[in-house]
């Protein structure tokens, strides 16, 4: 595991989003899967009652340049002072190029370097594990942006992935600059476990299995595997990981006034 504290204040400023404009309700989710159950069903097993899915149009860069420009019309003068910028995505808009450098093209910051960062579910978190030491590092403001389109991706003959996934961007400015500041980055924890790597994945277009005109359809959309060890999983790494970050804080549990955990379902 990898634990960063860092040694001078490092600060996150003008936290933004951008959702598509498209919302999916449970009984659309249903019928595009040609289903019976009802989308009530969703809703209980799940907790979620809509998500968000991209335009045929838009790509993963379309969703991180509405988040980013939320960041510098919240920070004038901001955009001038970046120095890098971090894409948390693994549905950038080709699988070459990386997705980052468009990005930093569109918003017009020729003045500094972009790499994408490919973590998935815990790509924000990710992000601002990586930024946070960049920044301390370098005593440079950083961009960080995390963009998903995974409804592309979602296949009709997968029911519990179909439900579950939607797309979003978000966007922040990292820098040790207190002005503006929304939070401060006490410290970041993380983990990994490859040996459960097929749970959730996307089959085809690695260089383990690249497209072809034969590649099965299912191949290229995303599968879940077993829910019940993903569960487990998703637990035992929401609670230990957390309780070790806040030990080498000198912090408990108590001392928290909230606890904001991503998570897929209201069951997590």
């Amino acid at each position: 595991m990898s634990t960063f504290i860092p040694k001078c204040p490092v600060y996150l400023k003008a936290v933004s989003a951008h959702l598509p404009e498209r919302v999916v309700d449970n009984d659309e989710v249903i019928r595009w899967l040609g289903s019976e159950i009802r989308g009530s069903w969703i809703e209980r097993r799940t907790g979620i009652k809509t998500r968000r899915w991209a335009a045929p149009e838009e790509a993963c860069s379309d969703l991180g340049l509405r988040a980013a420009e939320k960041v510098f019309a919240a920070l004038p003068g901001a955009k001038e002072r970046v120095r890098q910028v971090v894409l948390g995505t693994v549905s950038g808009d080709f699988i070459s190029p990386p997705t980052s450098p468009l990005l930093q093209d569109r918003l017009g910051l020729s003045e500094c370097g972009a790499f994408d960062v490919g973590a998935a579910c815990a790509g924000f978190v990710t992000g601002v594990h990586l930024v946070s030491a960049l920044v301390a590092g370098t005593e440079m403001d950083h961009l960080l942006v995390n963009a998903e389109i995974r409804s592309k991706f979602l296949s009709k003959a997968d029911f519990n992935t179909a439900v579950l996934f939607g797309d979003g961007a978000s966007a922040a400015l990292l820098s040790t600059d207190p002005e503006n500041a929304q939070f401060r980055v006490v410290g970041t924890k993380l983990g990994a476990d490859g040996s459960v790597f097929d749970l959730i994945k996307i089959q085809a277009g690695g260089s383990r299995q690249p497209f072809a005109t034969d590649t099965p359809t299912a191949d290229a959309c995303l599968k879940m595997g077993d829910g019940a060890a993903i569960f487990l999983k998703a637990v035992h790494a929401m609670t230990e990981l957390p309780a070790t970050l806040l030990q080498s804080l000198g912090l408990r549990f108590e001392d928290l006034r909230w606890i904001v955990p991503p998570q897929a379902s209201l069951l997590l």
